[in-house]
């Protein structure tokens, strides 16, 4: 803040240039919230454990004639995997392989978020591009999809 007598008060904001905002679907999976880019997001299904085929060795489901690849981000990230669930809730990106479902627990809806870099010693983390803070003070990883489908 700066202020000169009868001239006024000048307020000046200098923000870092790896500040950047986007909006997110935010996720559940084992009690962690995670964040899925919307600019990446093809759709959004709730399917049930019987709608999962195997094709090739590879979990697939098909929605509107398109067989989608799937895979449980539980498996991913290495979380014990819940088998009582009935119905699964799946986010499909779009890659440049083509499309992927993502198997998560919950949704819990969008957000507009800051993205904060994970440092130097956290970089070298797959599958994430990034952290945010929410509104009640918890930490969402965001998903890089790209390296995440892959």
């Amino acid at each position: 803040m700066h202020s000169e007598p009868d001239k006024g008060t000048r307020v000046s904001i200098i923000l870092p240039l790896t500040l950047a905002i986007i909006q997110v679907l935010l996720v559940k999976v084992a009690g962690n919230v995670y964040a899925f880019p919307i600019v990446n997001i093809d759709s959004v299904m709730k399917i049930t454990r019987q709608d999962i085929q195997q094709i090739q060795d590879k979990e697939v489901v098909v929605s509107r004639g398109e067989i989608i690849p799937i895979h449980f981000l539980r498996r991913i990230f290495n979380f014990e995997e819940d088998g009582h669930l009935d119905t699964v809730n799946v986010v499909v990106v779009k890659t440049r392989e083509g499309k992927r479902g993502f198997v998560v627990d919950d949704l819990m809806g969008q957000e507009d978020i800051v993205i904060k870099s994970l440092g130097k010693l956290l970089s070298s983390i797959p599958h994430f591009g990034g952290g945010a803070i929410l509104g009640d003070g918890s930490i969402a990883l965001i998903v890089d999809t790209a390296r995440l489908a892959s």
